[in-house]
């Protein structure tokens, strides 16, 4: 048989078809486009009449945004907040616990590094959120990656003392609760125990916008039997209630820390003796700091007058000042030359001691 050969009017209206068929197609692209410009403009323009404000609109999709996305917003991790909370348990040892509020946005741990514990040692490490208790790690590889570990925490045992991590765990806001025990908390030197301890570190990846430090023992911490300190930081430290409260008033810089020193008469059984008395390590640790060792300012005297039957008067003074360990007490002076206060004598029966 013959090849069927097709009409050439057969072809040409397929021809016509198709191209007929391809317009079509492009017009209804074109409708589409048309449409959807349309449809974006309605909103933008056309949705207040029917009482939808475009700023209202536009919030509604920043929000939804913020809630799916909002931590991809900051660049950095950032330590909104750190609450420390220090239990000095009878023995001298203590308990501490930090509430850490932050936004994690890349890496894959968390670590905090503690070191100059002197015989102190850190046990019990424990890190959770929301209820749920990281898995404690025999071994913590710093290699690991981000799903390696995810909800576990490990310690480091290194030269100088001890890093505690935990894994990052996904990106995004966290609030996680660090404990851990600390033996030999309070050290004891020739003449009283001491805190003297860093709490929040230097150059740290992720300083904290605000910090605070409530440290409290079976005892009540006061002006009486007790002295504080505080470096590193811009805020305050205070007896508060029984207390001693260190609060930040500004954001943590590169270079900030938050150190708490406190000196306290004999009320532990610590097993941390240091062959150093405590005037030697104020003294040391006074050393670059704003504190200025045996300092004593007048802020206000208060001078009581009696008339005497004779038509004489005795008179007697009463000096409040700031003395070089940052509190105010209101004491009797001798005053050998008022214009120059390192002339001052001033001597305090709780302390018992002299300074000039």
């Amino acid at each position: 048989m013959g090849k069927k050969h097709k009409d050439k009017t057969e072809c040409k209206n397929k021809a016509e078809y198709k191209n007929n068929t391809e317009y079509k197609n492009e017009y209804k692209k074109n409708i589409l486009l048309v449409l959807s410009i349309t449809f974006l403009i309605s909103i933008l323009f056309v949705c207040p009449v029917f009482g939808f404000e475009q700023s209202t609109l536009e919030q509604m999709q920043i929000d939804e945004f913020d809630k799916n996305f909002g931590f991809l917003k900051t660049s950095i991790p950032t330590l909104h907040s750190e609450k420390i909370y220090v239990k000095i348990n009878e023995d001298g040892s203590a308990d501490i616990v930090s509430f850490r509020k932050c936004t994690m946005t890349k890496g894959t741990e968390n670590f905090i590094p503690i070191n100059n514990l002197g015989k102190s040692k850190i046990s019990n490490f424990t890190v959770s959120e929301y209820g749920k208790v990281y898995e404690k790690m025999d071994y913590w590889d710093i290699n690991a990656s981000m799903s390696e570990k995810a909800y576990r925490s490990g310690v480091v045992i290194t030269d100088s003392g001890y890093e505690l991590y935990w894994g990052i765990s996904e990106y995004g806001d966290h609030n996680y609760k660090i404990s851990y025990h600390v033996s030999d908390f309070v050290k004891e030197t020739k003449d009283s125990q001491i805190i003297f301890w860093r709490f929040i570190n230097d150059k740290t990846n992720i300083p904290p916008e605000t910090a605070t430090v409530v440290i409290e023992a079976p005892w009540d911490f006061d002006f009486k039997d007790s002295r504080i300190w505080a470096f590193g930081y811009e805020g305050t430290i205070d007896f508060v209630d029984g207390k001693i409260v260190a609060k930040s008033s500004e954001t943590f810089l590169d270079r900030s820390y938050l150190t708490v020193l406190a000196d306290f008469p004999k009320l532990t059984n610590t097993n941390d003796i240091l062959e150093k008395t405590t005037e030697e390590i104020i003294k040391g640790a006074f050393v670059g700091s704003d504190y200025v060792y045996n300092a004593a300012v007048i802020s206000n005297v208060d001078v009581n007058v009696t008339l005497h039957n004779d038509l004489t008067a005795s008179f007697k003074q009463k000096y409040n000042i700031i003395l070089d360990y940052g509190r105010n007490i209101s004491v009797p002076l001798i005053i050998k030359n008022e214009s120059d206060v390192k002339n001052i004598e001033v001597y305090e029966k709780f302390l018992g001691k002299r300074h000039k």
